[in-house]
C-alpha cells in the first residue's frame, strides 16, 4: 500500500539526504549551480510538437529493419542502421530513440563506457525529446557500470529531486538506487528504494524491473542479514523478498521440507507479488516439492463411494461425470479422463488415494475429498507434491493449510452477511434472533450469525438452542421470547423479534414455524440458509413460511441458458433434478479445466491460473478464488411469496 503523500515525501527526502551527506563526506559531491529544472532544457531549434511527431515512413522502415537484424543476431549491422537513422533524421524523435536503443544495447552487453557516449549525445543534442529524462537514468547506469560510482549516485540523487513526474522514470531510478545502495552496503536504504518504486509502479513491466533488482540484491544477502532485516518494520512490498530469501537459504542448506513450507507460505500470503513467479519456477523444477510426473489429460477424484456418506459421494460423481461428458464433446482436442478413488470417508483411505492418484496415475489435479477430516489428511501431501486440489469443504472446518487446496463449499460468513444486508436494506429490520439446533452445524451458524451481527451493528436480541430431534419447541420458543423481551432493544416495540434465523433442515423448520405464533412470537420474518433450498420446505411449512427469506448459490429457476441446459441434461441422464452438490461438482471440474486450458498444463501454473480466474457464468455463482483458497461467489436471495420462492436479490 502506498503511504500518504506527505509520509512518502519524507521517506524519499530522508533517503536523498543520507545519500548526499555521505557524498559530502567523501569530498566528491559536485556543486549544482542551476536549479533542478535546468536538467530539462527547453528546445533550441525544433519545437517539441514537431520534433516528437510521427517519424517519416522511410525512417520507420529502417527501424523495422534494424530490429529484425538485431533479432537475427547481427548486432553490429543493426547498430549501423540505427546510427544511419540518427544521422539522417536529426529533426525527429526517432534520432535520439535510435541512439538510446544503441546505448541500452551496449549497456546490456556490459560495455558501459561505449553506452555512455550515446546517452551523453542524447542529453546534449536532443533536450526536447520526450525520452531524454530516461536517457539520463540510463546515463547513471552507465556511469555506475564504468566505475564512476560516486558520480552515478550524485547524479541519481539530483535526478530524483527533479520535477519530472513520469512513473516510468521514477521506477527506473528507484530500481537503480536500490541496487546501488545495496552494493554500497546500505541494505535498509535499498529496501526503502524498492518500496518507493513499487508504490509508483503502474505496469507489469515496471514491477518486473523492480523484481529483477530485488533478486539481484537478495542474491548477495546472507542469513544473518536477512533475519535482522525481517525482524524490523519492513514495507509489505518488500517483506515477501526477505521471506523468500530465508527460504532460499534453507534450501541451500539442505533443509528441503522447511524451505518448502516457507516458500508455500509466501505463495499463499502474497499470490500476486512478483516473487511468486520465482517460487513457481522452483515448484516446476522439483526443487522444493517431490517431483512427480503429471499428465494434463488426467484429473483425479477422491470421494466416499461406500460407507455412510456414499450418497453424497454419488451426488458429486454424477455432477463430475456430466461435466466430463460435456467438456470432451465441446473440446475434442483437449479431452480429460477422470480417475476416481473411494475414500470410504476414512482419512487414511483418503491419504492413500491421494498418493496413488498423484504418483501412480500422474493426475494433474484432484477434485475432493468431501469431508474436513479427509481434507486435513491429504493437505500436507498437496504441498509436498505440489498438486492442486479442489475440496468440497469450507475452509473454517479444515485445520491444515496449503496454497494448493481450494475450498468449494458455501462460505457461511459470506452467506450470513448477504442475508443481514438484505434484511437491513430491504426490510428495514433492526431486531434479530437466532433459534438453532445444538449440533455442529447449528452451533457454527449461530456463532457466525452472532459475529456478523456484531460487525454489522445489528441488534441480536436472543440466541437459543434446542436439542436435535425435538418436535415440541415450547421451551425453546419460550426462552427465546423471554430473552428478546428482556433485551433493551425490544422493550418499546410491539414485536420483540423482527427476524428469526433458523439454521436447520427444512423438515425441522416446517415444525417450528406453526408453533411460533402459538407461543406468542408473531409474524417474524424467518431467515434461512441454503439448506432451505428444498421443495419439502414449502410442502410441509405451508402458510407459516410466507415471506420467509433464504440464501442460496444455485438458482431455483432456469434463469440462464446455462442453468436450463444443465438441468435438462441432468434430468435426461439421471431422471431427477440436480441438487446443489451436483451442480457444484459440475462447476468444480469445469473451472479446473478452464484454468488448465489457459496454459496450466503443469501443476504450479494450474494453481496460479486458478487464483486468477474471474468472471461468472457458472452454475453456483463462483466468481473467483481468493489467495487463501476460499471461493468468492454471488449469493441469491429468495423470498417465499404466495407459496413460491421468488428471487428478490440481486
Amino acid at each position: 500500500m502506498e503511504p500518504p503523500l506527505a509520509n512518502q515525501s519524507l521517506i524519499e527526502t530522508s533517503m536523498i539526504a543520507k545519500l548526499l551527506l555521505r557524498l559530502l563526506g567523501t569530498g566528491l559531491l559536485l556543486v549544482l549551480t542551476a536549479c533542478a529544472s535546468s536538467l530539462y532544457r527547453q528546445p533550441v531549434q525544433v519545437p517539441p510538437e514537431v520534433f516528437n511527431s510521427a517519424p517519416p515512413t522511410e525512417a520507420q522502415a529502417l527501424w523495422a529493419q534494424a530490429e529484425k537484424t538485431a533479432a537475427a543476431g547481427d548486432l553490429m549491422q543493426a547498430i549501423g542502421i540505427w546510427e544511419k537513422i540518427a544521422n539522417s533524421y536529426p529533426n525527429n524523435a526517432i534520432a535520439p530513440k535510435s541512439l538510446s536503443r544503441i546505448g541500452r544495447l551496449y549497456l546490456s552487453k556490459d560495455r558501459p563506457d561505449t553506452a555512455l557516449r550515446y546517452f551523453n549525445a542524447i542529453i546534449d543534442q536532443f533536450p526536447q525529446w520526450q525520452g531524454t529524462a530516461f536517457a539520463q537514468v540510463d546515463r547513471v547506469e552507465a556511469l555506475w557500470g564504468s566505475g564512476s560510482k560516486r558520480n552515478a549516485l550524485n547524479e541519481a540523487g539530483k535526478l530524483w529531486e527533479s520535477p519530472f513526474p513520469d512513473p516510468e522514470f521514477r521506477v527506473r531510478l528507484s530500481a537503480f538506487l536500490a541496487r546501488s545502495t545495496a552494493a554500497e552496503g546500505e541494505l535498509p536504504n535499498a529496501l526503502n528504494w524498492l518500496d518507493t518504486g513499487f508504490a509508483k509502479a503502474q505496469t507489469e513491466d515496471q514491477k518486473s524491473l523492480l523484481n529483477r533488482s530485488a533478486l539481484t540484491i537478495l542474491a548477495a544477502m546472507n542469513e544473518a542479514t536477512a533475519r535482522k532485516l525481517a525482524a524490523t518494520a519492513i514495507a509489505p512490498s518488500v517483506r515477501p523478498y526477505l521471506d523468500y530469501r530465508l527460504a532460499q537459504i534453507q534450501l541451500e542448506q539442505g533443509h528441503q521440507d522447511a524451505a518448502r513450507d516457507q516458500f508455500l507460505k509466501v505463495l499463499a500470503s502474497y499470490p500476486d507479488h512478483p516473487i511468486t513467479a520465482s517460487i513457481r519456477d522452483l515448484l516446476n523444477q522439483g526443487r522444493v516439492t517431490t517431483q512427480l510426473k503429471s499428465n494434463s489429460d488426467r484429473i483425479g477424484c477422491i470421494l466416499p463411494l461406500t460407507g455412510s456418506y456414499a450418497e453424497f459421494g454419488r451426488q458429486v460423481l454424477r455432477g463430475l461425470a456430466l461435466a466430463v461428458e460435456n467438456w470432451n464433446t465441446a473440446n475434442p482436442s483437449s479431452p480429460v479422463t477422470l480417475i476416481v478413488k473411494d475414500s470410504r470417508a476414512q482419512p487414511d483411505q483418503a491419504a492413500a488415494a491421494f498418493r496413488s492418484l498423484a504418483a501412480d496415475h500422474g493426475v494433474l489435479a484432484i477434485v475432493g475429498p468431501l469431508s474436513a477430516k479427509c481434507t486435513n489428511a491429504v493437505t500436507a501431501d498437496t504441498s509436498k507434491y505440489g498438486v492442486p486440489m479442489l475440496s468440497f469443504t469450507q475452509q473454517e472446518a479444515v485445520e491444515a493449510r496449503s496454497p494448493f487446496v481450494f475450498h468449494l463449499l458455501i462460505d457461511n460468513r459470506e452467506m450470513v452477511d448477504r442475508l443481514l444486508r438484505y434484511c437491513r436494506e430491504q426490510l428495514g429490520a433492526t431486531r434479530f434472533a437466532v433459534l438453532h439446533p445444538n449440533d455442529r452445524y447449528g452451533n457454527r451458524l449461530a456463532k457466525v450469525f452472532s459475529s456478523a451481527a456484531t460487525a454489522g451493528n445489528v441488534n441480536l436480541v436472543a440466541n437459543v438452542a434446542y436439542q436435535p430431534g425435538t418436535t415440541d419447541f415450547k421451551q425453546a420458543i419460550g426462552d427465546l421470547l423471554k430473552q428478546a423481551s428482556d433485551n433493551p432493544y425490544s422493550r418499546d416495540n410491539k414485536s420483540a423479534v423482527e427476524v428469526l434465523f433458523i439454521p436447520d433442515q427444512p423438515q425441522t423448520v416446517a415444525l417450528i414455524a406453526p408453533q411460533l405464533p402459538y407461543y406468542n412470537i408473531i409474524s417474524p420474518t424467518l431467515l434461512g440458509t441454503n439448506l432451505w433450498d428444498d421443495p419439502s420446505l414449502l410442502t410441509s411449512g405451508g402458510v407459516y413460511l410466507e415471506n420467509a427469506v433464504f440464501a442460496t448459490a444455485l438458482p431455483l429457476t432456469d434463469s440462464t441458458q446455462g442453468i436450463a441446459r444443465f438441468r435438462e441434461q441432468f434430468r435426461d441422464a439421471y431422471g431427477a433434478a440436480p441438487h446443489y452438490l451436483e451442480a457444484q461438482a459440475y462447476d468444480a471440474l469445469t473451472l479446473l479445466l478452464t484454468a488448465r486450458d489457459r496454459g496450466g498444463n503443469d501443476r504450479a501454473t494450474l494453481q496460479n491460473n486458478l487464483l486468477h480466474l474471474s468472471g461468472s457464468g457458472n452454475l453456483t455463482g463462483v466468481t473467483a478464488f481468493r489467495p487463501d483458497g476460499t471461493v468468492q461467489r454471488d449469493y441469491l436471495i429468495y423470498k417465499i411469496q404466495n407459496g413460491v420462492p421468488v428471487q428478490v436479490s440481486p
